[in-house]
């Protein structure tokens, strides 16, 4: 048993640890994290607290344990086989900086981007490089299917929206990839009467939150760039990059050196 100096210690502790990662103190929360500290020291005592890869470990635990159902949909489905100097374009340089910046800077301003262009213009398959070279980053793919709820379908894609961000900030630093992004965030409508108008709200409420998202970066995709929520791409949100699949002479160049690169000539 903790003495009540140690437990005052260990109450000191976990509310920097949660706030710095914007996620809400609930007992559940709470009492997963504990029992997955001890679960992997065997004890706990309140210096635990303050290894932060320990931290790390536990809260995934807690991830995986709470919002189980989801995590396992959404979390590592991405396919990395990729590496990122096999993806040829220039956008890659602004698409790496920004998410350099968020994920291993803590930079709050850049919170995520959308990537647009038409089907086939290689907006996944970015995503998929750069991850391809970060093992470090852990990544969550979800579109509209995982979100639904059959019992509770309009409540329960809110529901679940929320929870795949809490899954991102117990595991970051985690890139969070929305394919067809258009559906997860659409235009509201303007008399404010539409049901899906409740998951754009949601959605710029976890962008926007009182304390900005922690090593969490925000990828959206689409080919329907009129029918996002403009609120979404406005300044100090999401910043869109256009990924038109077109190749410049120097571009197709090195793909071709690239692919005959083993061939003797």
């Amino acid at each position: 048993h903790l003495s009540e100096a140690d437990l005052d210690q260990a109450v000191e502790k976990l509310y920097p640890i949660f706030h710095q990662r914007s996620l809400k103190i609930t007992p559940a929360y709470v009492r997963r994290l504990i029992a997955s500290l001890i679960n992997i020291k065997g004890q706990f005592i309140p210096e635990c607290l303050d290894d932060q890869l320990l931290v790390r470990d536990a809260l995934k635990s807690v991830a995986r344990n709470v919002h189980g159902s989801i995590y396992n949909k959404v979390v590592g489905e991405l396919d990395r086989n990729v590496a990122w100097n096999d993806y040829i374009g220039n956008i890659k340089n602004e698409f790496s900086e920004r998410a350099n910046n968020a994920l291993f800077y803590n930079i709050n301003e850049e919170k995520g981007v959308v990537l647009t262009g038409p089907p086939g213009s290689g907006k996944t398959y970015l995503v998929r490089s750069w991850l391809g070279d970060n093992n470090d980053v852990q990544d969550i793919a979800a579109n509209l299917s995982d979100l639904t709820d059959a019992n509770s379908p309009l409540e329960g894609m809110v529901a679940n929206l929320e929870r795949i961000y809490d899954i991102a900030k117990m595991i970051s630093p985690a890139m969070v990839f929305f394919d067809e992004g258009d559906a997860i965030a659409p235009r509201r409508s303007p008399q404010g009467g539409s049901p899906y108008d409740k998951i754009t709200n949601k959605f710029l409420s976890i962008i926007d939150g009182e304390t900005p998202l922690y090593r969490v970066f925000t990828v959206l995709t689409t080919n329907r760039l009129d029918i996002i929520d403009p609120a979404l791409i406005r300044s100090k949100r999401l910043k869109v990059l256009n990924v038109t699949g077109h190749l410049r002479d120097d571009d197709c160049s090195r793909i071709v050196a690239k692919e005959m690169a083993d061939i003797p000539l």
